[in-house]
């Protein structure tokens, strides 16, 4: 399965959905968030918007890209859905979507952080960390001099993840 041809695809789909939204008076603010191709050629494209994404984005999006693919060629199952909140954070597009929420951080030396996005830019996000528990703390943040805030680059992050706060 060629992944550049499905990512075309894709752009071309994203392109018509945005302009359908617009032209529905809705926001055209329809992005990738990761397309995953399986040895067995299954097709999993995730997308996102800012204004949130619907069923009825993901239909056009779907026959859009299976249309654009030979199933005479080759066999292939496809699924388009939003990225969900269980889905990791990959876009800068989704940090800044998440301001004001609760973020679990896994950095590149295999620290956790948790806390809530304060900003985020094409750069990286700050996070501003919950203080430290107990005696184990963490470098830079402290309770005590208030210096909670804390920068990671998007390369700095392993993994990142909304906390759902019930």
């Amino acid at each position: 399965m060629n992944k550049d041809k499905i990512h075309d695809l894709l752009e071309e789909a994203l392109a018509l959905r945005n302009e359908a939204r617009s032209a529905a008076g809705a926001a055209a603010d329809l992005f990738e968030v990761d397309t995953v191709v399986s040895p067995r050629n299954v097709i999993r494209i995730f997308i996102d918007a800012e204004t949130g994404v619907s069923i009825d984005d993901c239909v056009p999006v779907s026959r859009h890209i299976e249309g654009g693919l030979g199933r005479d060629q080759e066999d292939f199952e496809i699924e388009v859905s939003s990225a969900g909140l269980d889905r990791p954070l990959k876009k800068a597009r989704q940090y800044r979507k998440n301001i004001g929420r609760r973020l679990k951080l896994i950095d590149r030396e295999n620290n956790t952080w948790k806390g809530t996005i304060v900003s985020a830019d094409d750069e990286g996000v700050t996070l501003r960390c919950d203080p430290p528990k107990g005696r184990r703390k963490k470098a830079g943040v402290t309770p005590e001099t208030g210096n909670l805030d804390r920068n990671f680059t998007y390369g700095q992050i392993k993994e990142a993840r909304i906390e759902i706060v019930f």
